[in-house]
């Protein structure tokens, strides 16, 4: 049990507070003094994740009341951990009060963000001055620590740097904030624009930075995946709920944040967001996101103005007639999906229920009701109704549906019925003079067909010429190129044309017939040219020389020997 632990100041990180005791208690801050708080030398003195908090609490006096919980808060934790799932949380926070801290920037995923860690530990230079009256000495606030902070949000200054370099410095080293490591003069500012637009937009990621590390209620990634999804739709930036207008939504956050986004590297490169960031956020969420990303986002829909929805807010009445609903508007789930120039809307009951309506942008106008399924409801009021022989047209009336939609309805529920023969009757329409006549042809045969416009006689022979006259100058080429198709219309024409037309040029095929070459016979004239090379350069003439000038492979070592063995049977 420790005799001594040093008072907690408001908003102090943990960090902060272990190296004003190694400084009250004259003890240096390395390795070898961990053992008084932690039992153990290789305790690592991270500033945001602390681990080894279990023994920690058990030796600072118990009427202190600082227990492991209340540690682990006075670390980044709540911040590091705001967007991700209830497992990754329990999971973090148990690796932390056991000592398990080397992993957990993994596990959270900051370690993978091109968004590093902070390198310098930060001071606001108001904050200090009241420190030194209120304290008589400096601390290391929480909030100034955080990645998306830049600018003090009680005085509305930007922080600075101050020269605890933390990648320098001993991992074992708690540091103590004073007066030479914070010094105004030799530290510089996290920001210097005075432009109003970046001061809002600094204090309002600020802010929310520091609600994160009051704690929040974890959520699964598909619950922030609705979440975002439906602030999306909200804000008129998506075409529904599972279509996001990317392509408006990038450009708008873009001009949103203007130059503020200058001042946190790595969230925009030029033009585009590393990774695609900003769209894997409003899209199904798999992986873990840094918190700036979040809060960026946020800030972002918060300042939007909120678009009226184009069927309401909801919820939305139930048209079913078979059922009461105790309350008078049941649905509350819709789907939206696009159809051309309109917005298609799906509203499902809890009953089973579903229809659907219409809103077309151009006209601005809303369509009727449209049903679409019934669900379990019906299928025991159509058995009866059907036994008893009622009428269709009676049916209908109390399903308030088509005629033709009931008859449709029993046969994809498989109930028999005595319309099913006259339905498929009046489908089949007899064959009458009026039939007849809309059948008939409506083109008059008596007249002559337009001549063709285009004369592939004509263009057949020039091509029959062109094509002999390129292939020559192919084979022409130094170093050889294949005769191909391909080839010929690089030459000729535009490619592709030659090859889809050559069903009406038949003079023109022959000829390509003719003058395309097999890959043998490009590589014996490859082999050629590699063999006069050789000769011109005064390099011998063997088989390995020739299949690498000509970029042959070793299997066509056999072509290049049998060729050679011909020469000297010539010579």
């Amino acid at each position: 049990m420790l005799a001594y632990f040093p008072a907690i100041y408001p908003d102090e990180l943990l960090y902060s507070v272990l190296a004003r005791y190694y400084l009250h208690v004259g003890l240096p801050p390395v390795a070898n003094s961990h053992e008084i708080l932690f039992g153990r030398r290789s305790v690592i003195a991270s500033y945001d994740l602390i681990g080894s908090l279990n023994i920690l609490a058990e030796r600072i006096p118990a009427e202190r009341s600082l227990s492991a919980e209340v540690l682990l808060n006075m670390t980044l934790y709540p911040y590091c951990v705001a967007f991700e799932p209830g497992e990754v949380r329990t999971r973090v926070e148990q690796d932390l009060k056991e000592g398990k801290v080397l992993g957990s920037h993994l596990r959270l995923g900051l370690a993978t963000f091109r968004i590093g860690r902070v390198t310098h530990l930060r001071f606001c230079s108001a904050c200090n001055k009241e420190m030194l009256v209120r304290y008589g000495e400096l601390y290391w606030r929480r909030s100034h620590q955080l990645a998306s902070v830049l600018i003090c949000t009680d005085h509305e200054i930007a922080l600075q740097q101050s020269s605890v370099y933390l990648d320098k410095e001993s991992r074992h080293a708690f540091i103590a904030a004073n007066l030479n490591n914070c010094s105004v003069l030799s530290s510089t500012n996290l920001f210097n624009s005075k432009s109003e637009s970046v001061l809002n937009h600094l204090m309002q990621i600020g802010h929310l930075s520091i609600d994160l590390l009051r704690g929040t209620t974890p959520k699964s990634f598909e619950e922030w995946t609705i979440y975002y999804r439906a602030r999306m739709l909200s804000v008129g930036l998506a075409k529904s709920a599972g279509t996001m207008n990317q392509k408006s939504f990038c450009e708008e956050f873009r001009q949103y944040y203007a130059e503020t986004l200058a001042y946190f590297p790595h969230v925009i490169d030029g033009g585009s967001y590393p990774n695609q960031w900003l769209q894997s956020l409003v899209r199904r969420h798999r992986n873990a996101s840094h918190p700036l990303y979040h809060l960026l986002l946020q800030n972002f829909l918060d300042q939007r103005k909120t678009v009226e929805p184009i069927f309401g807010v909801g919820p939305w009445p139930c048209p079913n007639p078979l059922i009461k609903h105790p309350e008078k508007y049941p649905v509350t789930n819709i789907n939206l999906h696009g159809n051309r120039d309109r917005t298609v809307a799906r509203f499902n009951c809890y009953c089973g229920y579903t229809y659907t309506r219409w809103y077309d942008k151009a006209t601005k106008n809303l369509g009727p009701i449209r049903f679409l399924k019934y669900g379990p409801s019906v299928l025991p009021v159509l058995l009866s109704m059907v036994g008893l022989k009622k009428s269709l047209r009676e049916i209908s009336r109390l399903l308030k549906l088509d005629p033709k939609t009931v008859v449709k309805l029993c046969l994809e529920l498989g109930i028999k019925s005595p319309w099913h023969s006259k339905v498929l009757a009046q489908s089949i329409k007899p064959i009458t003079n009026k039939t007849k006549e809309v059948i008939r042809p409506s083109v008059d045969l008596t007249k002559t067909l337009r001549a063709a416009t285009t004369d592939w006689a004509a263009i057949d022979a020039e091509y029959k010429f062109k094509i002999s006259e390129s292939s020559t100058l192919i084979k022409q080429a130094i170093p050889p190129i294949r005769v191909t198709l391909a080839e010929i219309e690089r030459c000729t024409c535009q490619r592709g044309w030659l090859g889809k037309r050559l069903s009406k040029l038949p003079k023109s095929k022959r000829m390509l017939k003719r003058a395309v070459e097999t890959t043998e016979n490009f590589q014996m004239r490859r082999i050629v040219w590699a063999k006069d090379q050789l000769e011109q350069s005064g390099l011998p003439v063997d088989e390995w020389r020739i299949a690498r000038l000509a970029g042959l492979k070793p299997k066509s070592y056999a072509l290049i020997t049998q060729f050679l063995q011909q020469l000297d049977i010539l010579e």
